[in-house]
C-alpha cells in the first residue's frame, strides 16, 4: 500500500526520479518508496512486464509512474530514456542507479 497522497505529507512532491532495474527486488522497493514520498517515478529495466506491474501498482494507489523498457548499458538507449522522462514527467531530480553489470568494462589501467 502506498502512503497518504496529500501534498503536505509528500516530501518529494514535484520531484522526478528515475530508478534503473526497478521492476523487482530493491529497485522495486526504491520505486515504490519514492512514489510514496510524492515523486513522479520513471521505472526502467530490460524486462517490460515487471516495470509495467510496478507502474500499475503505483498508479492504482494515486501515484505517478512511467514504465520505460531500456538497457542502460547502451548509450543511445540511455539518451532516449532521459529524453522520454523529461518530455513526459519533467527534468530529472533524482536517480537511483540500481542496475548492475557483471564482467569487465575495460582494463584496470584504463
Amino acid at each position: 500500500q502506498l502512503a497518504d497522497f496529500r501534498p503536505e505529507t509528500q516530501p518529494l512532491a514535484r520531484q522526478v526520479a528515475i530508478v534503473t532495474c526497478g521492476g523487482r527486488g530493491l529497485g522495486r522497493a526504491y520505486t515504490i518508496a519514492l512514489a510514496q514520498a510524492g515523486a513522479a517515478v520513471a521505472v526502467t529495466a530490460r524486462t517490460e512486464r515487471e516495470i509495467q506491474l510496478v507502474q500499475k501498482e503505483i498508479e492504482q494507489q494515486g501515484g505517478k509512474a512511467l514504465a520505460i523498457t531500456a538497457d542502460v548499458t547502451n548509450k543511445e538507449a540511455l539518451a532516449q530514456l532521459i529524453a522520454t522522462v523529461e518530455q513526459q514527467l519533467g527534468p530529472v531530480d533524482l536517480l537511483v542507479n540500481n542496475a548492475g553489470v557483471l564482467g569487465a568494462i575495460g582494463r584496470i589501467t584504463e
